[in-house]
């Protein structure tokens, strides 16, 4: 009996770490930050290969932005970038603060806009005003740099 309670504490402690060291929704997070950082990474380094390729000149979609204000990534969306604002950390003040990136697809910079993985809105490519966005977010700061984010973190 005593022999037969060892085995299944033995076994119950297993199951306890193997569910632990396999959690999957730790998982999908980690697979998700780390698709995020990679899609942050080829949108930066468009951005950069476009301006040296173009005598040090940022991209005219770039330029035309507020300082210091947040835009969401899109492929041609004009208008409702603000309405997602519950699902994105970086908060989008207005409805046509949006990014039009094609520039970067059609000059061979991108082969495609990455798009977030979804948390809890489906992202895409935002080509019309009544798709959602890429999930990701620009912010032209003063001193000449842009910053590309998520909107979502898990």
């Amino acid at each position: 009996m005593i022999e037969l309670l060892a085995i299944v504490v033995i076994v119950c402690v297993l199951m306890v770490i193997v569910f632990f060291s396999l959690d999957p929704v730790t998982r999908y997070q980690k697979v998700r930050t780390q698709t995020r950082q990679t899609d942050i990474s080829q949108i930066t380094k468009a951005i950069s290969f476009y301006q040296e390729h173009n005598g040090n000149f940022m991209l005219p979609a770039i330029t035309s932005l507020k300082m210091n204000k947040v835009y969401l990534i899109t492929l041609g969306k004009s208008s409702g970038c603000s309405l997602h604002n519950r699902y994105c950390k970086n908060f989008i003040s207005e409805d046509a603060h949006c990014v039009d990136l094609s520039a970067l697809i059609t000059g061979g910079y991108l082969d495609q806009l990455p798009v977030s993985p979804s948390t809890n809105i489906h992202w895409d490519q935002g080509k019309t005003d009544e798709q959602n966005g890429s999930g990701y977010t620009l912010t032209r700061k003063e001193d000449g740099s842009v910053l590309v984010e998520s909107c979502e973190e898990n």
